[in-house]
């Protein structure tokens, strides 16, 4: 709201100064995200990398994968992409434990991969339940 000729801040802070605040508190600046071809991983992807984060990124989606290690780089970030599949509970470790030989440790884990379906209940297939809980759910207890 404006008062006169004074505006006042809002009360939530931008999202350049919660990551910040981020990096103050993780001076290693190491992540590792999910789901980061697109859509949200993508853009906590960009964000750390703005303020110099090593991020590993994870996804099924080649090309959108390459985009994203492009513009990581391109913004001040390092980029170490994998190719994941989230549900495959052993690809997610042989991952993780390659990341965290490159890199040393890991500071922030964002488990972001998700996907979407729906239909009618009484029609929906198993396998399409199966699917989705070995991604939504079961991906975030493999991380």
């Amino acid at each position: 709201p404006v008062t006169g000729n004074r505006q006042h801040e809002p009360r939530n802070p931008k999202p350049e100064t919660a990551m910040l605040t981020l990096t103050q508190h993780f001076p290693h600046k190491r992540a590792f995200i999910t789901g980061a071809a697109s859509g949200l991983g993508k853009a906590l992807s960009l964000h750390l990398a703005k303020d110099g984060w090593t991020i590993g990124i994870g996804d099924v989606n080649p090309d959108g994968l390459k985009n994203t290690h492009q513009e990581i780089e391109q913004v001040g970030g390092k980029a170490i992409s994998f190719h994941l599949d989230v549900s495959d509970k052993e690809a997610y470790k042989k991952v993780a434990a390659e990341f965290l030989k490159l890199i040393g440790g890991i500071d922030l884990l964002v488990n972001n991969a998700g996907v979407g379906d729906g239909g009618s209940f009484e029609e929906y297939p198993l396998e399409n339940w199966e699917w989705m809980v070995r991604i939504n759910q079961m991906s975030v207890v493999y991380g």
